[in-house]
């Protein structure tokens, strides 16, 4: 699969990973509705699926080629450069944003929701009593979860490892956004916007041969909050593709 892919595929696929990494930051929209309408749901959780014991046990006994090809190395790395772009791009104009017009901002997030519903009903014919039911009881849910308040920032790191793992489920799971979850766990612009942005700052440091912000405890504490939640949202795509 990955020997046939042309230099355009490729491309394609790295802009495929910049929406889906855009739309999984957007509350309300997941990155797996992305992928789903996009055509590559299927291919990305079979990829996902073979990391598992085997593909392990190459890597560790050194086949890198095989492990490689085994987890379908080429598409997820073309799909997660972009996400990872997307992320460090879009962390930056929310950031802006949210500080100078939140009111547009949120009307925006809530318009891209309707339009994700529509696509998906779009491509679903199947509707029977078992499925209306279910489309019942999930809106219900929903409904119910937007009431909620919001809780304060928290950045234990066993808390952030768990909004890791919660985050990353809508890449799998279209419908589910994680990153609504995280504004209802209080975390939202802690990890999506503030953690990435420090990351952001660092790189540009290193570049610039800055090397301050190593005594800085506020970013060096930021830099430890992304890595935890990294390692959850890693934890939580392989499981949730399972």
């Amino acid at each position: 699969m990955q020997s046939t892919r042309t230099f355009k595929d490729r491309v394609f696929l790295v802009i495929k990973g910049l929406a889906m990494g855009a739309a999984n930051k957007v509350p309300g929209v997941s990155g797996g509705v992305v992928a789903f309408v996009a055509g590559f749901y299927e291919e990305f959780i079979y990829s996902l699926q073979r990391v598992n014991k085997t593909a392990f046990k190459l890597f560790f006994n050194g086949r890198f080629k095989s492990f490689y090809r085994y987890i379908n190395g080429k598409f997820l790395g073309l799909l997660f450069f972009g996400m990872v772009v997307s992320y460090f791009s879009v962390s930056k104009i929310l950031d802006y944003f949210i500080d100078n017009y939140e009111l547009n901002v949120w009307s925006t997030f809530f318009g891209m929701i309707l339009g994700s519903i529509y696509y998906i009903s779009k491509d679903f014919k199947a509707w029977n009593r078992t499925t209306i039911t279910a489309l019942i009881l999930g809106t219900a849910v929903g409904i119910s979860i937007s009431f909620l308040d919001p809780a304060t920032e928290n950045d234990n790191l066993w808390f952030v490892f768990f909004c890791g793992i919660i985050s990353v489920s809508g890449m799998t799971l279209p419908g589910f956004s994680g990153s609504f979850i995280l504004i209802l766990l209080g975390n939202y612009v802690l990890l999506l916007v503030d953690s990435v942005n420090a990351l952001y700052d660092t790189i540009a440091d290193v570049f610039s041969g800055n090397f301050e912000f190593i005594k800085n405890e506020a970013r060096m504490r930021m830099l430890k909050v992304l890595g935890v939640f990294t390692f959850g949202s890693i934890t939580g795509l392989v499981t949730f593709s399972h």
